[in-house]
């Protein structure tokens, strides 16, 4: 989400694909993304293909990671345009195996860029930015907590942060 409110921020146009409701809805009407697809109840890779008029995205940031990412990467590839930009910002677990289109990846000049996070932009590092970002107003990082716990309830918060289709979270803090 906080990738999404950054891009807004410069003007992108964005799409995102969820499976858990909260998100996608915070998305669309807090954020301002263009669209919101439901990957459980729509295909996300026809989709974006419908709404980019069959070019396909600019670019991809795959956010989840984990378990996940040898699924979604895959639909990242189907869903990029040529010469398009795969940004792989969640973690795979060590030793993931993937099984992508490397033809497509080949044939349409594709490129996947892992990300880490810390990153300069000339001659600014990107927590500056998104500090100046923060402090100007332009990110919506305190609506993107929808949880807090106090820290004598430290396994709830972890509960809810691990299980967000159940508890509908989209950041979880705790106080201390």
């Amino acid at each position: 989400m906080s990738c999404l409110d950054r891009l807004n921020v410069v003007g992108v146009k964005s799409i995102i694909t969820d499976i858990i409701d909260g998100p996608r809805e915070f998305a669309k009407n807090t954020i301002g993304a263009y669209a919101t697809i439901n990957s459980k109840k729509e295909d996300p890779v026809k989709k974006v293909l419908e709404l980019t008029d069959g070019m396909g995205a600019d670019i991809v940031f795959e956010c989840v990671g984990g378990g996940a990412g040898p699924f979604l990467i895959p639909q990242a590839v189907e869903m990029i345009r040529r010469k398009g930009q795969i940004a792989l910002i969640g973690a795979l677990r060590p030793g993931a195996a993937l099984t992508v289109n490397w033809q497509k990846l080949q044939w349409g000049e594709i490129d996947i860029v892992p990300v880490s996070g810390f990153y300069h932009w000339g001659n600014d590092p990107e927590f500056k930015i998104v500090t100046d970002l923060l402090i100007e107003g332009k990110l919506h990082a305190t609506e993107q907590i929808t949880h807090r716990f106090p820290l004598d309830k430290i396994n709830e918060a972890f509960d809810a942060a691990a299980d967000k289709t159940k508890s509908k979270a989209i950041k979880v803090v705790i106080d201390f």
